[in-house]
């Protein structure tokens, strides 16, 4: 989900069945791990063919979406506020 446009960005439904080698608790328990491990490679799959494909929506690549910089390297634009609250000092950007 994109948190600047909550929208969805992708979404997969993934589903494994492993048959058990056995027909007791400790061959059900095998043939679960054996899915979820298989359902886990589905997902990683997933999410990097996700990322890969993901493109910024214009207006957050515009937006800094409230950046925060803090400590004493922090540049300012036109549109930045400076921060000041006692101990912490920075900048908050809205560009």
């Amino acid at each position: 989900m994109d948190s600047a446009t909550r929208r969805v960005l992708a979404w997969r439904e993934l589903d494994a069945a492993v048959a058990t080698a056995t027909d007791d608790p400790h061959g059900g328990v095998v043939a679960a791990n054996r899915a979820v491990q298989t359902v886990l490679q589905q997902l990683s799959s997933f999410c990097t063919e996700a990322a890969a494909a993901w493109q910024p929506a214009a207006s957050s690549a515009r937006k800094g979406a409230g950046l925060t910089v803090l400590g004493d390297e922090a540049a300012t634009c036109a549109r930045c506020a400076p921060i000041d609250s006692g101990a912490t000092q920075g900048v908050a950007c809205g560009v």
